[in-house]
């Protein structure tokens, strides 16, 4: 794999963590980190040209 797939790889595990952290507060008293965590995911995914995650995220930042 080459050097740009590799950089693309990790801006998604970047992006999917930041996600999963917003999930494991979600149902929490941290619904406000949650949230927070959702809009930076989605900006993430953005940059990497992930739409529908994109969307997904903003939706769920957007809530509360």
């Amino acid at each position: 794999m080459g050097q740009n797939h590799h950089a693309i790889g990790d801006r998604w595990s970047v992006a999917a963590q930041t996600a999963n952290y917003g999930w494991a507060l979600h149902n929490t008293d941290e619904a406000e980190i949650a949230r927070h965590c959702f809009a930076c995911a989605a900006e993430l995914f953005a940059h990497i040209g992930a739409e529908d995650r994109v969307e997904k995220y903003r939706r769920l930042a957007a809530e509360g």
